[in-house]
């Protein structure tokens, strides 16, 4: 979907699609850097995100990256207000990173290929995880480590009915990711203690005292976004 803000990214060298299903709580943006970035692009990020990207052995890695973190400033600007070029971010102990000049901007950033994946809220801690769709060929022995007995079965009935093991599987991997990244915490998490399922529909998946919501859209829907691409996209938004 084009939008006012894709239409400003792109004037900066960034494509941009904003991705706003209406089961999704909060938007998000696919973007990536057709041509190598521009000084006034590299000037948005802080020294630490340029040593980061310059040290990309593949260009495209780096393009994709300062796409993602000027994007992300951005469209910071463009939805709070506060300029793209003062922003700092500091990690907590796991390495999520926090705007410091506002405490109740909560984003989260994912990478797949040649695209990055922006998701931006104001209420409350959300996560993004970002695939393309394509075989995996250990899906059997990662969703013996990763999944749930629950999802477990799923997949097996799955397998039994004829129907795509790989795609339940790479559904059930996005929203654990993206919760993981909700919560704050990383891969200190483990996979299978997050019940997700095997599906697409939005569910409430519980971890300790948190309630997250989840969901999968697929990118290539073209009716969600005007990049012709197979993506598949995890999102989860903690519920208070």
């Amino acid at each position: 979907m084009t939008t006012p803000e894709c239409l400003w990214l792109r004037e900066m060298g960034i494509e941009a699609d904003r991705i706003f299903p209406a089961d999704v709580p909060f938007p998000m943006w696919l973007v990536h850097m057709p041509r190598p970035p521009s000084p006034s692009l590299i000037r948005l990020l802080s020294a630490e995100e340029w040593e980061r990207a310059r040290h990309f052995r593949a260009s495209f890695l780096r393009d994709r990256y300062v796409a993602a973190h000027a994007g992300l400033r951005l469209l910071i600007q463009h939805q709070f207000g506060q300029p793209a070029g003062r922003q700092r971010f500091v990690r907590n102990a796991f390495g999520r990173p926090r705007l410091v000049e506002r405490r109740d901007v909560r984003s989260s950033i994912s990478y797949s290929g040649k695209y990055a994946l922006i998701g931006l809220s104001g209420e409350r801690d959300v996560g993004v995880d970002l695939e393309a769709e394509r075989p995996i060929d250990d899906a059997l022995a990662l969703a013996e480590v990763h999944c749930t007995p629950r999802e477990r079965a799923a997949l097996r009935r799955a397998l039994k009915m004829g129907k795509a093991y790989n795609d339940g599987f790479l559904r059930a991997w996005v929203r654990k990711e993206a919760c993981v990244k909700a919560l704050e915490r990383g891969l200190s998490i483990p996979l299978e203690t997050l019940d997700c399922g095997i599906g697409s529909k939005t569910t409430t998946v519980k971890f300790g005292e948190s309630n997250i919501s989840t969901g999968v859209v697929h990118a290539c829907d073209r009716f969600i976004i005007s990049s012709p691409c197979d993506l598949i996209i995890g999102w989860a938004q903690l519920n208070h």
